[in-house]
């Protein structure tokens, strides 16, 4: 039986990674982030973003934002592969004044690689948003020139700005952060195809899950093992095959069972 095993595994393994490869090369990676506030600015928000080869669709959604006032957003990193972390009071307000600012936080997360840009909306900055109302809410999809230098995304951080700070509106001081992780959004639901890996901070680059495959596969998959596991398990002596007979074979010379 177990000589059948190892022959039929491997049959079995190529079969259901070619079912379920296609599925995840056509629906992509999944990664999110979880934005929280910084600076106790009330600043809160999620992002998704979907990696089709080349190519980079991002989700985001921010409350809590100073309305129509220009906000920056950026995903930020290190070119040397140093993992992104949150930055925080005790570690990062190196000039003690109670807050954050702008270069502090970028010791932390990093320099920008990619500005998330509307696309629409022009500004004195950039295509970023005004945050009408305080919510910045849009998708938009960035070419293979404008995120070649992203990955690996779960090494990286999403970083959102712009507050009055002493009097003065600054566009580029820290309001939220959060780090790159994979996998969709948790209560979202799993997309058609996703992808696991380590959290940000955890230096991996995160790779394809395992797509289920659909039901009405399983029978078809199944009677192709059947048909595997009767072709090599035919009779001869005894009525023990080939495989059989070296089994039991083996396990003589070893002294053992075949069993």
């Amino acid at each position: 039986m177990a000589c059948l095993s190892r022959k039929l595994c491997p049959v079995l393994a190529v079969v259901v990674f070619s079912l379920g490869v296609p599925a995840i090369a056509s629906a992509g990676l999944v990664y999110h982030a979880n934005l929280s506030p910084l600076n106790n600015s009330g600043v809160k928000g999620t992002i998704q973003m979907t990696l089709n080869g080349d190519s980079l669709s991002v989700n985001i959604h921010v409350t809590g934002l100073e309305p129509n006032k220009v906000h920056t957003e950026h995903i930020h990193g290190f070119v040397n592969g140093k993992n992104s972390v949150i930055p925080t009071l005790s570690k990062f307000d190196f000039n003690k004044n109670g807050r954050i600012d702008d270069d502090e936080g970028e010791l932390a997360v990093g320099p920008v690689i990619l500005p998330l840009w509307t696309k629409s909306e022009g500004t004195i900055l950039g295509p970023y948003p005004t945050a009408p109302k305080g919510i910045i809410d849009f998708r938009v999809t960035y070419t293979a020139e404008e995120v070649k230098d992203l990955p690996p995304l779960t090494k990286r951080a999403v970083e959102i700005h712009g507050k009055t700070v002493d009097g003065m509106y600054n566009p580029e001081f820290p309001v939220a952060v959060g780090l790159v992780k994979a996998g969709p959004l948790p209560g979202k639901g799993t997309p058609a195809a996703s992808n696991s890996g380590g959290s940000g901070g955890s230096g991996g680059s995160g790779g394809a899950s395992a797509v289920p495959l659909p039901a009405a596969v399983w029978p078809g998959l199944l009677m192709f093992g059947g048909l595997v596991a009767a072709r090599s398990g035919r009779r001869t002596v005894a009525g023990r095959s080939p495989n059989d007979s070296e089994c039991h074979s083996r396990a003589r010379r070893r002294g053992g069972s075949s069993v």
